[in-house]
């Protein structure tokens, strides 16, 4: 009796690489590719893990118990996976401790550090260090999301300098607002007018409408070109267009026109 269906054939045809040892070649493209039930039947661990990552999806419940047996044969490819899938309460009920009993043995891998860095500052304040520990390894690993988290606890812990390079390197929308204001106000470094003016614009084309009431101000904080009376109106017009594209363009529009030039 078949336990995970019919479709368990994978190749290079789909989404997994090349696989050496194996019985049959593919009838589209000639290469070999492998039956994973068998392999699962024959207590193949690497089998366990691809066949349970294609179900991950379509039967989660699945997924993890293949996961597990994998996992307690000491497959390192299962302990990321079966730590989010116990964490996130997938294919089973919603498990803390067995989520990070697996995730802290594959805590090199971003996604793993990363929650263990969520459940530590869960914890608390005595959680916190952990936090840093964790987010940093996972923000060394390239997920954008840590080095996120990782700035702002590190802002709010006074090391503005590390807060600066961690948001600096992520690039995503959600901080350029608060990195503009670091640039601006030499927070962790020099102070960065321009830097800064970059963030602002990054940030109100993303529909911020601080961003834009701190684009018009930093640019009208050029006291040698506009008046200084323009402040109040100019931001006021930024803030009725929320921030939206249209709104950037009437802004920097007015700008442009009022100190009497076509270019910033």
């Amino acid at each position: 009796m078949q336990r995970w269906g019919a479709e368990t054939r994978l190749s290079c045809c789909g989404a997994w690489v090349h696989l050496e040892c194996l019985e049959e070649r593919c009838s589209r493209c000639g290469s070999r590719e492998v039956n994973l039930e068998a392999k699962v039947s024959q207590g193949k661990t690497w089998a366990m893990c691809m066949l349970a990552k294609s179900l991950e999806h379509r039967s989660p419940g699945e997924a993890r118990y293949l996961y597990l047996r994998a996992g307690h044969l000491g497959d390192p490819a299962a302990f990321s996976p079966l730590g989010r899938m116990y964490y996130f309460g997938r294919g089973g009920p919603r498990d803390p401790l067995r989520a990070r009993r697996w995730l802290e043995r594959a805590y090199l891998e971003p996604e793993s550090a990363y929650l263990l860095g969520l459940m530590s500052f869960k914890e608390g304040k005595a959680g916190r260090e952990a936090s840093r520990v964790w987010w940093e390894i996972s923000a060394r690993g390239g997920m954008v999301e840590a080095m996120v988290r990782l700035g702002r606890l590190m802002r709010e812990e006074g090391d503005f300098q590390g807060a600066r390079k961690w948001w600096s390197r992520a690039g995503e929308p959600r901080i350029w607002y608060p990195l503009g204001r670091m640039l601006l106000r030499g927070e962790g470094g020099p102070v960065d007018p321009e830097g800064a003016r970059e963030c602002f614009r990054q940030a109100s084309e993303n529909g911020q409408a601080e961003a834009m009431l701190a684009l018009a101000d930093s640019l009208l904080g050029r006291r040698d070109t506009l008046p200084a009376d323009l402040v109040e109106d100019i931001a006021l017009k930024a803030f009725e267009h929320q921030g939206t594209e249209l709104g950037r363009c009437l802004l920097v529009a007015e700008i442009l026109g009022r100190a009497g030039r076509d270019q910033l």
